[in-house]
């Protein structure tokens, strides 16, 4: 039983990163989208990536914290991001 549970939550972690990604990627949903992903980060730092670390230095070095610091500005610029990013008004001036 704790086999199939684990694959059903592996699966299901699978297909929301997919779907968050390509959400991300068009720049839709950004803060519905990073919630999920900063909790997952967290869980993956705290429960796999902190047995290897050993001082301040080695957890400076980790992907994860970068990639949620990112997501946690995405959350809060929202889909502005993308807009300011191709506006008319900066591909003119």
């Amino acid at each position: 039983m704790a086999n199939s549970l684990a694959c059903v939550q592996r699966h299901a972690v699978r297909i929301h990163g997919v779907f968050s990604v390509a959400l991300t990627i068009l720049g839709l949903g950004m803060r519905l989208v990073s919630i999920p992903m900063i909790i997952n980060l967290i869980v993956a730092i705290l429960t796999v990536k902190l047995k290897i670390v050993s001082g301040l230095d080695d957890f400076v070095e980790l992907d994860e914290p970068l990639y949620a610091l990112s997501l946690v500005w995405g959350f809060f610029r929202g889909r502005r991001m993308v807009e300011s990013r191709f506006s008319s008004e900066t591909i003119c001036t």
